[in-house]
């Protein structure tokens, strides 16, 4: 078997006191036992402006990928390019003291504000991300919806214990935008957000998958994207796998849709995960999400700080 890279660019793993989690009743057995992280309104304004044009530049270089921006990747690894998508973004964030990225999508939750990832984003060997911000639909230069700050994350249960990667899976509830006056504006509202379904998800259906390259610098299209039938392989009993679909690093967290004929119009029912080559083949896996999944999603959606 060939080895295995998750397709984000976080930073290697670093160790973090127990203090740095919270632990949270959930809606259900499983999210109970989910860890995660809050953070205060300062924290919002301090993420905001930590994330500054150069620290933006330096998380899309972390992992130092000697493919990123070569054409001949995309046109022989089954990618294609894709214009922004207003509730498809790119998630910043640091762990272990330094920058790093990945991508999210903004999910239908009742509070607005869902947006989902991959758990290893977040969590790592102990380490959790702080200064998470959200950007729907960059395009490495612009940003049409502003900027959005984490108020709780929690991964999956199967994660924080081992790091399974079976369960690579996250939500995250941003803050409303406080507008003048006091009234409030609502993720969703203004990015849109995808339909999901936990329990849809199975091999032999068709499937599309979405993520950033590495973005730096204005890009038309700067989301790729990989279709076609999803199985399971060998080795992996939960996980679907795309083939050949080579995803660059940032990709990890982005949107899986089924009903691909209708792109980021479909329904969500999972997130991209990471890449392994199998010999001369490579796969990008996929989360499929089911109890697990659906478990954090409720308690994220209805965390109340």
């Amino acid at each position: 078997m060939g080895g295995v890279s998750f397709s984000g660019t976080g930073p290697p793993a670093a160790h973090a006191s127990p203090s740095s989690s919270q632990r949270l009743a959930g809606t259900s057995t499983d999210a109970d036992r989910v860890t995660g992280k809050s953070f205060s309104y300062d924290d919002d304004a301090a993420s905001a402006e930590y994330w500054t044009p150069e620290r933006i530049q330096k998380a899309d270089a972390a992992s130092g990928d000697s493919h990123t921006g070569d054409a001949n990747l995309v046109q022989s690894s089954g990618l294609t390019h894709y214009e922004p998508v207003y509730w498809i973004g790119r998630l910043y964030f640091t762990r272990g003291g330094r920058e790093g990225s990945c991508t999210g999508s903004v999910v239908k939750s009742d509070s607005r504000l869902v947006v989902a990832t991959a758990a290893h984003c977040l969590y790592f060997d102990g380490d959790f991300a702080t200064n998470v911000r959200f950007i729907p639909a960059w395009d490495g230069a612009n940003k049409p919806l502003l900027t959005w700050g984490a108020d709780f994350y929690q991964v999956t249960t199967s994660w924080h214990a081992s790091m399974d990667a079976q369960h690579d899976t996250a939500f995250i509830k941003m803050k409303p935008r406080e507008n003048w006056g006091g009234s409030k504006t609502y993720l969703a509202d203004v990015a849109g957000a995808s339909r999901v379904d936990f329990a849809l998800a199975a091999p032999r259906l068709h499937y599309e998958m979405f993520g950033y390259s590495q973005v730096s610098g204005y890009t038309p299209a700067p989301l790729v994207t990989c279709s076609g039938e999803g199985d399971r392989f060998i080795g992996s009993p939960r996980r679907i796998g795309l083939m050949p679909c080579q995803f660059p690093p940032g990709s990890s967290g982005g949107p899986v849709y089924h009903a691909s004929t209708r792109g980021p119009n479909g329904t969500q029912v999972g997130n991209t995960s990471s890449v392994q080559t199998l010999g001369n083949t490579v796969i990008s896996w996929f989360v499929p999400w089911g109890s697990e999944e659906h478990a954090v999603y409720k308690n994220v959606d209805t965390f109340v700080g």
